[in-house]
This record gives C-alpha cells, sequence and structure tokens, in this order.
C-alpha cells in the first residue's frame, strides 16, 4: 500500500511540473505572438501607405522622398548582407534611384513599378510567414499533447498491470524522471525550431537540436535499457512523442523553405532578373526547374 501511494504522489509531482511548464510555455508564447502579430499589422499597413506614395509620386523628387519613408520600414542589414532575408532587393533598387540626377519618364515609371513589385513581396512574405508561424504553434500543442497522452497512458498501464514491489517502483519514478527530461530537453528543441531567423542560423540549430536529440536517446537506452524495451506498449508509447517531434520539425522545415522559395522567385522577377543566385539553391528541389548564377 505504502509502494501505491508513494508511486501516485511521484506521478502527480511529475505531472503538475509537466502542466506547469506547458502552461508557462503557452502563455508566454501566446502573449508574444500577439503583441507581435499587432505590431507586424501596423508594419504591413504602413508599408502599403509607402507603396502608394511611391506610386503616386510624379518627378524623382517626390520619388525619394517616399524612398526615405522606405528606408526606415525595411531591414537595415540589407545595406551590407545581401540576402534576400535582409531586404536586400529593396536596398540595392533604393541605390540605383538615389544615384540618378535626373530620370526620364519611362524610367521613372519603370523604377516605381520594381519598388512596387518588391513591397508587395515583401509584403505577402511576411502575410504568409505569420501564418507559418500560427502552423507552428500548433505542431508544438501536438508535441506537448503527444508527451502528455503518452505519460498518461503508461502510468494508467502501470498502475493496473505492474506489482507495487519497491523494484517496481524504483523504475517508474526513474522513468517519470527520464520522461521530464526528455520533455524539458523537446521544448528546448522548439524552440530552437521556432526561433530560426536565416536558413544560415537553421543548419546551426538542427544540428544543435540533432545533437541534444541522440545524446538523450543514447543516454535513455544506455541507462534504462531493459525499461526503454520492456514491452512493445512501452515502446510504442515511448516511441510515440519522439516520431511527433521529428514529423513536426519536418513540416515546419517544410513550410519555411517554401515560403522563402517562393518569396526568392517573386523578387528575382520584380527586379527583371532571369536567373537565382547560386547562395540560394539550397531552398530549391531537383524538380525545380531554375537556373542559378554565382
Amino acid at each position: 500500500m505504502e509502494g501505491i501511494v508513494t508511486i501516485i504522489l511521484s506521478s502527480t509531482v511529475i505531472s503538475a511540473i509537466i502542466t506547469t511548464l506547458v502552461n508557462i510555455f503557452i502563455n508566454r508564447k501566446k502573449d508574444m505572438i500577439e503583441n507581435i502579430t499587432k505590431e507586424r499589422k501596423n508594419w504591413r499597413e504602413d508599408l502599403r501607405k509607402v507603396s502608394l506614395d511611391i506610386a503616386k509620386s510624379e518627378n524623382l523628387k517626390e520619388l525619394k522622398v517616399a524612398i526615405s519613408k522606405l528606408k526606415v520600414r525595411i531591414n537595415a542589414f540589407g545595406m551590407i548582407d545581401a540576402f534576400v532575408l535582409h531586404d536586400s532587393y529593396l536596398w540595392e533598387q533604393i541605390k540605383r534611384i538615389e544615384k540618378c540626377e535626373k530620370m526620364s519618364k519611362n524610367k521613372l515609371e519603370k523604377n516605381k513599378t520594381i519598388c512596387v513589385n518588391l513591397i508587395s513581396c515583401l509584403l505577402k512574405f511576411d502575410w504568409e510567414r505569420t501564418k507559418n508561424e500560427v502552423k507552428g504553434d500548433l505542431y508544438t500543442k501536438f508535441v506537448i499533447i503527444s508527451f502528455c497522452c503518452c505519460f498518461l497512458l503508461y502510468s494508467i498501464k502501470w498502475f493496473i498491470f505492474y506489482k507495487y514491489d519497491r523494484e517496481m517502483m524504483l523504475d517508474y519514478v526513474s522513468y517519470c524522471e527520464i520522461y521530464l527530461f526528455l520533455f524539458v530537453a523537446s521544448l528546448i528543441i522548439i524552440y530552437f525550431i521556432e526561433n530560426w531567423k536565416t536558413f544560415r542560423n537553421l543548419k546551426l540549430y538542427i544540428f544543435i537540436s540533432s545533437t541534444v536529440f541522440i545524446m538523450i536517446l543514447i543516454h535513455i537506452v544506455r541507462l534504462n535499457f531493459d525499461l526503454f524495451w520492456s514491452s512493445p506498449i512501452d515502446q510504442l508509447i515511448f516511441v510515440t512523442p519522439l516520431g511527433t517531434i521529428v514529423l513536426c520539425m519536418e513540416f515546419k522545415i517544410f513550410l519555411y523553405r517554401r515560403t522563402i522559395k517562393n518569396y526568392i522567385m517573386a523578387s528575382t522577377i520584380s527586379v527583371g532578373k532571369t536567373k537565382i543566385e547560386k547562395k540560394y539553391k539550397i531552398f530549391f528541389n531537383r524538380y525545380d526547374k531554375i537556373t542559378f548564377v554565382d
């Protein structure tokens, strides 16, 4: 009887810790998304107004005034880093316009069209990125729900089928500790995935996440080999959340690459180019009929 009480108490403590971590993670994420979404909405409205000012400009002087408004609303890193996520295409166009002392009517209209098209691409990209972040948050909930359900199922199975001697109780407590450790590590991995800024950082985050993940699995197998492979049901319960993490990571990477790829193609066409820069090749697959240039 004492063993049963100890197991129930340990299970309750672990569940309370997991629930607290989940609530903190979800509430913090929700508040952050709401604030960022509100700021992005205002930013997109400002960009639309600037785009309208550019379209209405009737001479080079008015165009440069509208361009000045645009400069404070795009990523300043694009001036020094020729990368599409830093709005480098827009900065290149701004530099071309600012170098001009005078401009013919046809050239003025052409430059206005390029600016408006690039701003349209940026607005669409930000909107798609916002939607992907919402979907990403949904995948995060899948991972959390998967962990909680599997932990609950394993606890129910334990109380129904296993004997409550001291040795089995220690195994269960050990399992709870491992599961909590794995859950926290998974939240760290999810945090890395949801804070990708550029694809260069993405490769670093994948490396870090994969390394941590493999180390956890090795640690679990080494210390708890008998528990891990005790039965097919245990294997299924234990592997399911791990599979959920891998699946969600793949979906997040797919959405990220697709959005960036479309943005690169649209921006390239907007400036009148027909070939994609080779440094963006990683966003495309072999089925995309794209010509690359250095």
